[in-house]
Protein backbone atom coordinates (compact mmCIF):
# COMPACT_ATOMS: atom_id res chain seq x y z
CA UNK A 1 0.00 0.00 0.00
CA UNK A 2 2.82 2.39 0.90
CA UNK A 3 4.48 1.67 -2.47
CA UNK A 4 1.22 2.45 -4.28
CA UNK A 5 0.85 5.74 -2.40
CA UNK A 6 4.43 6.64 -3.19
CA UNK A 7 3.84 6.00 -6.90
CA UNK A 8 0.65 8.09 -6.84
CA UNK A 9 2.49 10.89 -5.05
CA UNK A 10 5.28 10.74 -7.60
CA UNK A 11 2.78 10.92 -10.48
CA UNK A 12 1.05 13.92 -8.89
CA UNK A 13 4.39 15.66 -8.40
CA UNK A 14 5.39 15.00 -12.02
CA UNK A 15 2.00 16.27 -13.23
CA UNK A 16 2.30 19.41 -11.08
CA UNK A 17 5.79 20.06 -12.44
CA UNK A 18 4.57 19.61 -16.01
CA UNK A 19 1.63 21.96 -15.43
CA UNK A 20 3.91 24.56 -13.81
CA UNK A 21 6.35 24.35 -16.74
CA UNK A 22 3.53 24.77 -19.23
CA UNK A 23 2.04 27.72 -17.35
CA UNK A 24 5.46 29.37 -17.20
CA UNK A 25 5.78 28.97 -20.97
CA UNK A 26 2.29 30.42 -21.50
CA UNK A 27 3.14 33.42 -19.31
CA UNK A 28 6.22 34.10 -21.42
CA UNK A 29 4.33 33.67 -24.70
CA UNK A 30 1.44 35.91 -23.66
CA UNK A 31 3.67 38.69 -22.31
CA UNK A 32 3.75 40.20 -25.81
CA UNK A 33 -0.05 40.51 -25.78
CA UNK A 34 0.10 42.47 -22.51
CA UNK A 35 2.93 44.66 -23.79
CA UNK A 36 0.94 45.30 -26.97
CA UNK A 37 -2.11 46.40 -25.03
CA UNK A 38 -4.29 43.49 -26.18
CA UNK A 39 -4.90 42.17 -22.66
CA UNK A 40 -4.42 43.16 -19.03
CA UNK A 41 -2.19 41.55 -16.40
CA UNK A 42 -5.31 40.16 -14.72
CA UNK A 43 -6.46 38.54 -17.96
CA UNK A 44 -2.98 37.10 -18.43
CA UNK A 45 -3.03 35.49 -14.98
CA UNK A 46 -6.45 34.01 -15.70
CA UNK A 47 -5.06 32.45 -18.89
CA UNK A 48 -2.17 30.98 -16.91
CA UNK A 49 -4.64 29.56 -14.38
CA UNK A 50 -6.62 27.78 -17.11
CA UNK A 51 -3.57 26.56 -19.05
CA UNK A 52 -3.66 23.31 -17.11
CA UNK A 53 -3.52 20.16 -19.23
CA UNK A 54 -4.50 17.98 -16.27
CA UNK A 55 -8.04 19.39 -16.57
CA UNK A 56 -8.46 18.60 -20.27
CA UNK A 57 -9.46 14.97 -19.84
CA UNK A 58 -11.93 13.24 -22.14
CA UNK A 59 -15.53 13.34 -21.00
CA UNK A 60 -18.74 11.60 -21.94
CA UNK A 61 -20.55 14.17 -24.09
CA UNK A 62 -23.75 12.13 -24.34
CA UNK A 63 -25.10 13.52 -21.05
CA UNK A 64 -23.20 16.76 -21.13
CA UNK A 65 -25.11 19.96 -20.41
CA UNK A 66 -24.16 23.23 -21.99
CA UNK A 67 -21.37 24.78 -19.89
CA UNK A 68 -21.83 27.85 -17.80
CA UNK A 69 -20.98 30.65 -20.18
CA UNK A 70 -21.40 34.35 -20.79
CA UNK A 71 -23.61 35.63 -23.58
CA UNK A 72 -21.84 38.39 -25.55
CA UNK A 73 -24.42 39.30 -28.18
CA UNK A 74 -24.37 36.16 -30.39
CA UNK A 75 -20.92 35.03 -29.25
CA UNK A 76 -20.51 32.74 -26.23
CA UNK A 77 -17.37 32.50 -24.13
CA UNK A 78 -16.26 29.73 -21.76
CA UNK A 79 -13.20 28.11 -20.21
CA UNK A 80 -14.88 24.70 -20.20
CA UNK A 81 -12.69 23.10 -22.89
CA UNK A 82 -14.09 19.61 -22.27
CA UNK A 83 -17.53 20.72 -23.44
CA UNK A 84 -16.37 20.66 -27.07
CA UNK A 85 -15.62 17.79 -29.40
CA UNK A 86 -14.75 17.23 -33.05
CA UNK A 87 -17.43 16.12 -35.48
CA UNK A 88 -17.85 12.53 -36.51
CA UNK A 89 -17.89 11.38 -40.16
CA UNK A 90 -14.41 12.78 -40.79
CA UNK A 91 -15.86 16.27 -41.27
CA UNK A 92 -13.15 18.23 -39.49
CA UNK A 93 -10.10 19.31 -41.41
CA UNK A 94 -6.80 17.89 -40.23
CA UNK A 95 -5.93 19.23 -36.78
CA UNK A 96 -2.35 19.68 -37.85
CA UNK A 97 -1.27 23.30 -37.61
CA UNK A 98 -2.59 24.64 -34.32
CA UNK A 99 0.92 24.79 -32.85
CA UNK A 100 1.97 27.07 -35.70
CA UNK A 101 -0.65 29.66 -34.71
CA UNK A 102 0.07 29.54 -30.96
CA UNK A 103 2.82 32.17 -31.15
CA UNK A 104 0.72 34.41 -33.37
CA UNK A 105 -2.27 34.07 -31.04
CA UNK A 106 -0.04 34.70 -28.02
CA UNK A 107 0.96 38.09 -29.49
CA UNK A 108 -2.60 39.00 -30.42
CA UNK A 109 -5.38 36.75 -29.02
CA UNK A 110 -8.06 38.60 -31.02
CA UNK A 111 -9.26 35.92 -33.44
CA UNK A 112 -12.68 35.03 -34.81
CA UNK A 113 -14.89 32.71 -32.75
CA UNK A 114 -15.14 29.04 -33.59
CA UNK A 115 -18.46 27.72 -34.90
CA UNK A 116 -20.18 24.74 -33.27
CA UNK A 117 -23.47 22.90 -33.69
CA UNK A 118 -26.08 22.27 -31.01
CA UNK A 119 -24.01 19.42 -29.57
CA UNK A 120 -20.98 21.72 -29.31
CA UNK A 121 -19.21 19.76 -32.04
CA UNK A 122 -16.73 22.02 -33.82
CA UNK A 123 -17.79 22.83 -37.37
CA UNK A 124 -15.06 25.36 -38.08
CA UNK A 125 -12.04 26.47 -36.07
CA UNK A 126 -10.67 23.31 -34.50
CA UNK A 127 -7.07 24.50 -34.84
CA UNK A 128 -7.99 27.80 -33.18
CA UNK A 129 -9.70 25.79 -30.42
CA UNK A 130 -6.60 23.73 -29.65
CA UNK A 131 -4.36 26.81 -29.75
CA UNK A 132 -6.61 28.75 -27.37
CA UNK A 133 -6.87 25.76 -25.04
CA UNK A 134 -3.08 25.44 -25.01
CA UNK A 135 -2.74 29.09 -24.02
CA UNK A 136 -5.55 28.96 -21.43
CA UNK A 137 -7.61 31.47 -23.39
CA UNK A 138 -11.42 31.33 -23.22
CA UNK A 139 -13.17 29.63 -26.12
CA UNK A 140 -15.36 32.10 -27.96
CA UNK A 141 -17.94 30.34 -30.07
CA UNK A 142 -21.10 30.75 -32.10
CA UNK A 143 -23.78 28.05 -32.00
CA UNK A 144 -25.45 26.85 -35.21
CA UNK A 145 -27.94 24.48 -33.61
CA UNK A 146 -29.26 22.86 -36.80
CA UNK A 147 -25.88 22.08 -38.36
CA UNK A 148 -25.35 18.43 -39.25
CA UNK A 149 -23.14 16.56 -41.71
CA UNK A 150 -24.56 18.12 -44.89
CA UNK A 151 -24.64 21.66 -43.51
CA UNK A 152 -21.09 21.40 -42.19
CA UNK A 153 -19.79 20.23 -45.54
CA UNK A 154 -21.71 22.97 -47.38
CA UNK A 155 -20.38 25.54 -44.92
CA UNK A 156 -16.81 24.56 -45.63
CA UNK A 157 -17.49 24.53 -49.38
CA UNK A 158 -18.89 28.07 -49.42
CA UNK A 159 -16.09 29.38 -47.20
CA UNK A 160 -13.40 27.57 -49.18
CA UNK A 161 -11.86 26.27 -45.96
CA UNK A 162 -11.51 22.68 -47.10
CA UNK A 163 -9.03 21.35 -49.60
CA UNK A 164 -9.90 18.57 -52.02
CA UNK A 165 -8.11 16.11 -49.72
CA UNK A 166 -10.39 17.15 -46.85
CA UNK A 167 -13.47 16.32 -48.93
CA UNK A 168 -12.02 12.98 -50.03
CA UNK A 169 -11.30 12.05 -46.41
CA UNK A 170 -14.79 13.13 -45.34
CA UNK A 171 -16.65 11.11 -47.97
CA UNK A 172 -14.32 8.16 -47.43
CA UNK A 173 -14.98 8.25 -43.68
CA UNK A 174 -18.71 8.09 -44.46
CA UNK A 175 -18.05 4.90 -46.40
CA UNK A 176 -18.76 6.24 -49.91
CA UNK A 177 -17.13 3.51 -51.99
CA UNK A 178 -15.77 5.68 -54.81
CA UNK A 179 -13.91 7.86 -52.31
CA UNK A 180 -12.59 4.85 -50.40
CA UNK A 181 -11.19 3.55 -53.71
CA UNK A 182 -9.75 6.98 -54.55
CA UNK A 183 -7.85 7.08 -51.25
CA UNK A 184 -6.56 3.59 -51.99
CA UNK A 185 -5.20 4.81 -55.34
CA UNK A 186 -3.47 7.74 -53.59
CA UNK A 187 -1.77 5.34 -51.17
CA UNK A 188 -0.87 2.72 -53.77
CA UNK A 189 0.71 5.18 -56.23
CA UNK A 190 2.48 7.86 -54.16
CA UNK A 191 4.80 8.80 -57.05
CA UNK A 192 1.88 9.77 -59.28
CA UNK A 193 0.60 13.28 -58.48
CA UNK A 194 -2.89 13.26 -56.98
CA UNK A 195 -4.05 15.60 -59.74
CA UNK A 196 -3.21 12.90 -62.30
CA UNK A 197 -4.88 10.17 -60.22
CA UNK A 198 -7.98 12.39 -60.08
CA UNK A 199 -8.03 12.37 -63.88
CA UNK A 200 -7.76 8.57 -63.84
CA UNK A 201 -10.59 8.36 -61.28
CA UNK A 202 -12.91 10.46 -63.48
CA UNK A 203 -11.81 8.58 -66.63
CA UNK A 204 -10.49 11.81 -68.10
CA UNK A 205 -13.97 13.03 -69.08
CA UNK A 206 -14.40 15.71 -66.42
CA UNK A 207 -13.14 19.17 -67.33
CA UNK A 208 -12.60 19.89 -63.64
CA UNK A 209 -11.97 16.70 -61.59
CA UNK A 210 -11.65 18.75 -58.38
CA UNK A 211 -15.20 20.04 -58.76
CA UNK A 212 -16.58 16.54 -59.32
CA UNK A 213 -14.71 15.14 -56.33
CA UNK A 214 -15.56 17.97 -53.92
CA UNK A 215 -19.25 17.91 -54.85
CA UNK A 216 -19.55 14.25 -53.89
CA UNK A 217 -20.43 13.23 -57.46
CA UNK A 218 -17.46 10.94 -58.07
CA UNK A 219 -18.62 7.58 -59.43
CA UNK A 220 -15.81 5.11 -59.84
CA UNK A 221 -16.20 1.51 -60.88
CA UNK A 222 -13.79 -0.85 -62.67
CA UNK A 223 -11.01 -0.16 -60.18
CA UNK A 224 -8.90 -2.80 -61.94
CA UNK A 225 -8.81 -0.71 -65.13
CA UNK A 226 -7.78 2.36 -63.22
CA UNK A 227 -5.01 0.48 -61.45
CA UNK A 228 -3.85 -0.83 -64.82
CA UNK A 229 -3.71 2.73 -66.16
CA UNK A 230 -1.69 3.83 -63.12
CA UNK A 231 0.67 0.87 -63.59
CA UNK A 232 1.19 1.80 -67.24
CA UNK A 233 1.85 5.42 -66.30
CA UNK A 234 4.50 4.22 -63.86
CA UNK A 235 6.09 2.10 -66.62
CA UNK A 236 6.30 5.08 -68.96
CA UNK A 237 7.95 7.13 -66.24
CA UNK A 238 11.10 5.07 -66.86
CA UNK A 239 10.80 4.95 -70.65
CA UNK A 240 13.30 6.76 -72.84
CA UNK A 241 11.55 9.72 -74.44
CA UNK A 242 12.02 13.35 -75.39
CA UNK A 243 10.34 14.64 -72.25
CA UNK A 244 12.83 16.09 -69.78
CA UNK A 245 12.96 14.57 -67.27
CA UNK A 246 11.18 11.34 -68.18
CA UNK A 247 9.00 11.31 -65.05
CA UNK A 248 7.13 14.30 -66.53
CA UNK A 249 5.02 11.74 -68.35
CA UNK A 250 3.26 10.80 -65.10
CA UNK A 251 2.95 14.45 -64.11
CA UNK A 252 1.15 15.40 -67.32
CA UNK A 253 -2.62 15.47 -67.10
CA UNK A 254 -2.72 15.85 -70.91
CA UNK A 255 -0.90 12.55 -71.40
CA UNK A 256 -3.14 10.91 -68.81
CA UNK A 257 -6.36 12.23 -70.40
CA UNK A 258 -5.23 11.12 -73.87
CA UNK A 259 -4.21 7.70 -72.57
CA UNK A 260 -7.57 7.22 -70.83
CA UNK A 261 -9.54 8.40 -73.87
CA UNK A 262 -7.84 5.85 -76.10
CA UNK A 263 -7.74 3.08 -73.52
CA UNK A 264 -11.45 3.22 -72.65
CA UNK A 265 -12.72 3.93 -76.21
CA UNK A 266 -10.81 1.17 -77.99
CA UNK A 267 -11.61 -2.34 -76.63
CA UNK A 268 -8.95 -3.97 -78.84
CA UNK A 269 -6.23 -1.55 -77.86
CA UNK A 270 -3.00 -3.38 -76.99
CA UNK A 271 -0.92 -1.42 -74.45
CA UNK A 272 2.01 -3.84 -74.91
CA UNK A 273 2.25 -2.85 -78.56
CA UNK A 274 2.41 0.81 -77.63
CA UNK A 275 5.00 0.04 -74.97
CA UNK A 276 7.26 -1.81 -77.42
CA UNK A 277 7.04 1.02 -79.92
CA UNK A 278 7.70 3.61 -77.22
CA UNK A 279 10.92 1.88 -76.21
CA UNK A 280 12.03 1.46 -79.82
CA UNK A 281 11.09 5.01 -80.88
CA UNK A 282 11.66 7.45 -78.01
CA UNK A 283 11.55 10.43 -80.36
CA UNK A 284 7.85 9.75 -80.91
CA UNK A 285 7.10 10.85 -77.33
CA UNK A 286 7.30 14.61 -77.07
CA UNK A 287 5.53 17.50 -75.33
CA UNK A 288 2.19 18.43 -76.89
CA UNK A 289 -0.09 21.41 -76.51
CA UNK A 290 -3.49 19.72 -76.18
CA UNK A 291 -5.08 16.39 -75.31
CA UNK A 292 -6.01 15.93 -78.99
CA UNK A 293 -2.39 16.48 -80.02
CA UNK A 294 -1.32 13.90 -77.44
CA UNK A 295 -3.90 11.41 -78.77
CA UNK A 296 -2.52 11.91 -82.28
CA UNK A 297 1.01 11.37 -80.95
CA UNK A 298 -0.04 8.11 -79.26
CA UNK A 299 -1.83 6.92 -82.41
CA UNK A 300 1.24 7.65 -84.54
CA UNK A 301 3.45 5.79 -82.08
CA UNK A 302 0.99 2.88 -81.85
CA UNK A 303 1.01 2.42 -85.64
CA UNK A 304 4.79 2.70 -86.03
CA UNK A 305 5.86 -0.22 -88.30
CA UNK A 306 2.61 -2.07 -87.48
CA UNK A 307 -0.63 -2.62 -89.29
CA UNK A 308 -2.32 0.78 -89.07
CA UNK A 309 -5.26 1.06 -86.70
CA UNK A 310 -7.51 4.08 -86.52
CA UNK A 311 -7.93 4.79 -82.82
CA UNK A 312 -11.09 6.43 -81.47
CA UNK A 313 -10.62 9.60 -79.48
Amino acid sequence: MNIKKQEQGKQRAEMSAAVAAHQHKVRQLMRAAVDGGFMTERELERCVEHADGSRWGDTDHSSRERPEATNIDVVWSTYDYNAFSLMDEGLNRGVDHWLTIVKSMARCPMMSPIIVNGNLEIIDGQNRFFARRYLGLPIEYIVKSDYGVVQARNYNTSHKNWTKSDFVSSYSAEGVESYVLLEQLYLKYPKIPKSVIDVVATKGVAANPNQVIQSGQLEMDAIEKREKVCNLLMEYATSPNYLTPSHMIIESTKWCRAWLTIYFNNPDFDPRRLRRNAIANPSYIYPSATVKDTCEMIEKLYNRRCQPVKLKY
